[in-house]
């Protein structure tokens, strides 16, 4: 009988290839070309049924069964082959660390390639490859790495150098990885800055977004007292530069030789808008770090930064902006969204605005990544990590990744604003509850982990959500990074075959061969593998399987006929059908037989099941019986359909098929009939078991399915939330319930009804758990349902520190600060200049008030620990006083002048009192109007500061600007050269009758060189500080004015230049210089009259 059906299919075959014509595909089963000899499937687990992976880079480890013809990775035999209904498609491929047999044959490569633009999950993929030379397969170079450098030096004594390496698509660069260098006062070894698309040079006006993959930690509470592997690098390799990826090493260190970072970059090419670049890194630590206590900068893994410089007068400096929202996945299992002030403030005390901080306790899931982002559409720049499970060795180290996040606009100048937003994916130093903060990295300490910068301009943190899908499946086929790991070390799992022999399955004999070739529906049997309930493989099980093309030149009938005679690998006939399974993980697995294309009926009819543990290269049968049915209906109380409830079907604890409840409360299951062994069927809504009990397929449920119907039980709770101010909250908070009586962990998500009113609905009857929480507070309750709706108050409160300021940057005591939101206010004096509240989240009006006249009003967002400076209205009294002591000298001066009729001393009264009043007013500024904003900057030499002011209708608000060290110490000098040059004046004239007249001359024209120098000192400093910012000493244009506590950025025509002081400095130069006239005359006279 099985001779007779042999016979009858080579029959088949043979006609077919007569009848049809040359180059029919024949399927997935059919042979790509005939001119390679050998062929292997690529085994790529649940990722060859995905539909969404249109170019995602496949970077895996191959060893060939047969020999691989290769003279070096771009003239070789291998072929890549995509089978798909659609056809057979080759696809670019690259193979690099080849492992030669001898000079012309390889055992083991790394290959390449990227999957096709359009899938449906039914394609299979394969390597093809033959002992003999083929002809090369001159794919084109799409890619290429380069090493460069750059230096530009816009503020001096900041430079931005770096050598870095260039990462080449085309004619772009999408990339580049610095080797060394510095950014202001950063070093950036280990930083990968992503350029905006289409950039074809290296600036900073061309930068986008910046990830950084430093292992960095704080010792000291200064701002560079830090230790980073960004510091120093040791070596540098470009370790693979082919067609479709490119890739270099960088191993740095720190300067104190504490850290070390060895980091492998991979950049494949995209030919689409998204871009990623994948690193490979590991961390140690050489010897045992001190992490200082208040730090949150605890030890780094990689952290993210976007932002950027905005001048108006560098053009090369504007670049790159911040994103309004920061989301990623929570330890919770969900997505988390904070907000992100788009305008950053400076604080002098502090210019770092922390928004998540070691003590909120914010951990990355199981899925970590984290992005800055424009919402669920547009950009998104992310950082996606393999595993949150990273620490590979270390003395009491917890592993995890633990989130901080801050924002910083410094420095920041009248016409320059560098702001900035990171997030740091750190060493899991804190678990609130359970011990205090990790504040030493141990000697030996490693982590080590995969991880992808990515970015997108569509779909927001939505396409980070896919893609860490995505590389999280994709990262665990890529190739050890170990140089030392040979193909007889491979240390991946082992893997082995599985043949599959199918017994009682009755379908036409080369069933998919004649459904491809005719279009028409003929059965043929599949046999699919399942791991962890996700489908591992698929294949044909058939007596007599195909091993080469139908295409032929012959054209006598004798040739044809033995041209397709050579189509079926007699070699492995069969007395039944079989399909061998290559290359499968040990592990326990379901293997399920199906007939397609069946003939009655549409759907393709599930006919055999077999259970086992593979540990070794295994066969198994699986004897075929008929599909049976079940139907199982679940209704609540009311009747009423309960639809997504899981329905399973296990046997010997395997599922063996599952399927979702519909809008009626119905699902269908399908499985062999068996008439011995039984199945366990069990229902599980939001995590409860509805249902669980034993049941047997019959023949009889062929035709009539068995019905099952359960009732539960379910109810809807609503839960309203208010902060301690008694008004809704204003951050975003999910509560979240479960429950220890569920049979599947479960977390279940209300539907928000309101601002602060949260739905739970069909929630079984039982006792949950419900938490709500936002970074370390937490509200975590017991709720019994069913039970009435619940108004709790969300603990949720920050400390906010003001420092309060005079009009000229001086502290400011006995003062009334408000915070008013929501109808409601707080109310504090200032203890000296501080005022220091505890208030919950939310956007607040701040007012400042003396004696209930409003000197100080602005906006303040509170979503954090807060430090503010209220820079105020209030002119303080030493200024009017030092400006009236002067005028008094001045007139004084001027009553001993017309009593004693000697002009030089009014003019001596004179050029003291104004060389006083110079430091009374400000000696440059900036000012600039709108309808409805008006601006100002003014520069005080006593006490020193650089005051900004922003008037509107809402808001009264004033800040302390950024100055460098080295101008501050200028400006400093003026005032004590000023006070030296009031001493030459002076002394002269008191110590008139002991001083002679040319002593007197000599002493006056010091003075007045002294004020000249400083003049020009003055000038001279204030352009080089003016030209990073508005660009010159003086002029005008318009300035881009940020708004204090709000994202607005309003374009202001503003001219700016010398202030009244500095012309009173001029004046009094002026003075002094009559005076010295004045009395050269009088010599001249007096040695005429001699």
């Amino acid at each position: 009988m099985v001779t007779k059906t042999i016979r009858i299919s080579l029959m088949i075959g043979v006609f077919l290839f007569l009848v049809l014509p040359p180059q029919v595909s024949v399927g997935q089963d059919d042979w790509w070309n005939e001119t390679w000899s050998s062929r292997q499937e690529l085994l790529l687990g649940s990722l060859a049924a995905e539909k969404n992976v249109a170019y995602q880079p496949v970077d895996i480890t191959v060893h060939f069964e047969s020999l691989c013809w290769a003279k070096n990775e771009t003239d070789n035999s291998v072929r890549v082959i995509c089978q798909s209904t659609q056809g057979d498609v080759e696809l670019e491929s690259q193979l690099y660390d080849l492992t030669f047999s001898d000079k012309t044959h390889i055992t083991a490569c790394n290959l390449v390639f990227l999957f096709p633009p359009q899938t449906d999950g039914t394609e299979r993929y394969y390597l093809y490859y033959d002992e003999a030379p083929t002809t090369a397969p001159g794919y084109p170079d799409h890619v290429s790495i380069a090493d460069s450098s750059y230096f530009y030096e816009p503020i001096p004594g900041y430079p931005l150098e770096s050598h870095f390496y260039k990462i080449i698509q085309h004619d772009t660069i999408p990339y580049v990885v610095a080797q060394e260098g510095q950014f202001l006062w950063y070093t950036t070894s280990q930083c990968v800055t992503q350029l905006v698309d289409g950039s074809t040079a290296v600036s900073p006006k061309n930068g986008e977004a910046i990830a950084s993959f430093e292992f960095a930690y704080y010792y000291g509470f200064d701002m560079w007292e830090y230790s980073s592997t960004s510091q120093e690098v040791i070596s540098k390799e470009i370790l693979c530069d082919g067609n479709l990826m490119v890739s270099c090493r960088l191993l740095s260190r720190s300067t104190q030789g504490d850290l070390q970072t060895t980091a492998v970059y991979k950049y494949y090419y995209c030919p689409t808008s998204t871009e990623r670049i994948q690193v490979h890194v590991i961390h140690e630590a050489l010897r045992e770090c001190q992490v200082f206590e208040d730090a949150n900068t605890d030890g780094v893994y990689a952290s993210m930064q976007c932002g950027g410089i905005q001048s108006a007068s560098i053009s090369e400096l504007n670049f790159g902006e911040i994103y309004p929202y920061t989301h990623f996945y929570s330890e919770h299992d969900t997505v988390e969204q904070y907000p992100v002030d788009l305008n950053p403030e400076y604080t002098v005390e502090n210019p770092v605005l922390w928004s998540i901080q070691t003590p909120d306790d914010v951990d990355l899931g199981k899925n970590p990544w984290v992005s800055f982002d424009e919402g669920a559409t547009g950009t998104v720049h992310a950082l996606i990590f393999g595993s949150s499970s990273v620490v590979k060795a270390g003395v009491d180290e917890r592993d995890g990744i633990q989130l901080k996040a801050y924002e910083s606009n410094y420095p920041h100048l009248p016409g320059l604003d560098y702001t900035i937003a990171s997030v740091e994916c750190t060493r899991n130093t804190y678990e609130k509850n359970v011990s205090g903060k990790d504040m030493v990295i141990p000697k030996g300490f490693i982590a080590e982990f995969d991880a992808e910068f990515f970015s997108s301009q569509e779909n927001g943190y939505l396409s980070a959500e896919e893609e860490s899908r995505l590389f999280q499946t994709l990262v665990q086929l890529k190739p050890s990074t170990n140089d030392n790991l040979t193909a007889e070390e491979d240390t991946s799992e082992n893997r082995y075959s599985l043949m599959v022999s199918v017994h009682d399955a009755f379908s036409f004999p080369l069933g998919s061969v004649l459904s491809a070739v005719t279009g028409r529906d003929f059965p043929y049997i599949t046999v699919e593998a399942y791991r962890e309930n996700t489908l591992v493989s698929s294949g044909t099980a058939c007596r007599l399987p195909l091993r080469g093309s139908v295409s032929s030149e012959e054209s006598s009938s004798k040739g044809k006929i033995v041209s397709a005679l050579s189509l079926f690998d007699v070699r492995n006939v069969s007395l039944w059908k079989r399909f061998s399974f290559q290359s499968l993980e040990a592990g326990r697995y379901v293997i399920k037989v199906f007939k397609e294309n069946p003939r009655l009926g549409d759907e393709r009819r599930f006919i055999g099941v077999a259970i086992l543990d593979l540990s070794s290269d295994s066969q198994i049968h699986v004897f075929c019986k008929p599909q049976g049915s079940c139907a199982v209906t679940l209704i609540d109380q009311e009747g009423h359909g309960i639809k997504d409830a899981e329905v399973l079907l296990f046997q010997d604890g395997m599922i063996i098929t599952q399927n979702s409840t519909n809008e009626d409360g119905v699902a269908h299951l399908a499985a062999p009939c068996n008439r011995r062994e039984s199945y366990q069927l069990k229902v599980v809504s939001q995590g409860f078991e509805a249902m669980n009990e034993s049941i047997r397929l019959r023949y009889n449920r062929i035709l009539v399915p068995l019905k099952k119907s359960v009732e539960f039980d379910q109810y809807d709770w609503r839960v309203t939330l208010q902060d301690l101010w008694g008004l809704p909250p204003e951050i975003a908070v999910t509560p979240r319930m479960t429950s220890t009586a569920m049979q599947i962990p479960t977390v279940i998500f209300p539907t928000q009804t309101t601002r602060n009113s949260f739905q739970f609905t069909e929630l079984p009857p039982a006792t949950y758990q419900l938490q709500i929480q936002y970074k370390s507070f937490l509200v975590d309750k017991e709720i019994i349902i069913p039970s009435e709706e619940a108004l709790l108050v969300f603990p949720a409160v920050y400390p906010v520190s003001f420092h309060v300021y005079d009009a000229r940057g001086s502290p400011m005591g006995n003062v009334d600060v408000e915070m008013i939101r929501g109808g409601k206010t707080q109310m504090i004096t200032t203890s000296g200049s501080h005022a220091d509240f505890s208030i919950p989240p939310g956007l607040y009006t701040v007012k400042v008030t003396v004696q209930n006249e409003v000197i100080g009003q602005r906006s303040l967002t509170v979503m954090g620990e807060r430090s503010v400076d209220l820079v105020t209205s209030q002119e303080p009294i030493l200024p009017l006083a030092l400006g009236i002591g002067s005028c008094s000298m001045i007139f004084v001066g001027l009553a001993l002048s017309i009593k004693k009729k000697e002009l030089s001393c009014s003019l001596l009264s004179l050029t003291v009192g104004v060389l006083l009043l110079a430091f009374v007013f400000p000696w440059w500024s900036l000012q600039g109007s709108t309808t409805d904003v008006q601006t100002s900057s003014t520069l005080y030499l006593i006490p020193f500061n650089l005051i900004s002011t922003t008037t509107t209708p809402q808001l009264i608000t004033g800040e302390l600007s950024f100055v460098p060290d080295i101008f501050a110490t200028i400006m400093m000098v003026i005032p004590i050269i000023s006070v030296i040059v009031a001493l030459l004046v002076v002394l002269p004239f008191l110590l008139k009758q002991r001083m002679k007249k040319n002593w007197q001359i000599l002493l006056l024209i010091g003075a007045l060189v002294l004020l000249c120098g400083t003049l020009l000192l003055f000038i001279i400093a204030m352009s080089a500080f003016a030209q990073v910012g508005v660009g010159s000493f003086m002029g005008q244009g318009t300035i881009d004015v940020s708004i204090q506590g709000y994202d607005e950025v309003v374009p202001v025509l503003c001219q700016w230049g010398p202030a009244v002081g500095f012309w009173l400095y001029v004046i009094t130069v002026l003075l002094l210089l009559s005076i010295v006239i004045l009395l050269f005359q009088k010599k001249k006279k007096r040695n005429r009259l001699l």
